[in-house]
């Protein structure tokens, strides 16, 4: 995977994937880089899924269509973090 290769900061993650569970790559993203801010988006959002993707540690989870104002303050997590 070329992702090994680099250390990305943001993800937008579909919930269904060609291969896979989006909910599945997020601990192996999470385990490329610890601090990547991770956005699940889905058309088939519900409460178990969003508790799913927080616990599989996706830092925020959006229905699709997502507005691109919505998008970008969910990836701002990166931003508030080193701001803390």
């Amino acid at each position: 995977m070329r992702l090994a290769t680099v250390e990305p900061g943001y993800a937008i993650v579909d919930l269904q994937l060609a291969t896979e569970s989006g909910l599945s790559l997020i601990p192996k993203l999470r385990a490329i880089n610890a601090d990547m801010c991770i956005l699940l988006q889905t058309g088939y959002a519900s409460a178990t899924t969003i508790a799913d993707a927080i616990r599989a540690g996706a830092n925020h989870c959006l229905t699709k269509p997502a507005e691109i104002d919505a998008i970008v303050h969910a990836l701002s997590c990166k931003q508030d973090s080193k701001s803390g």
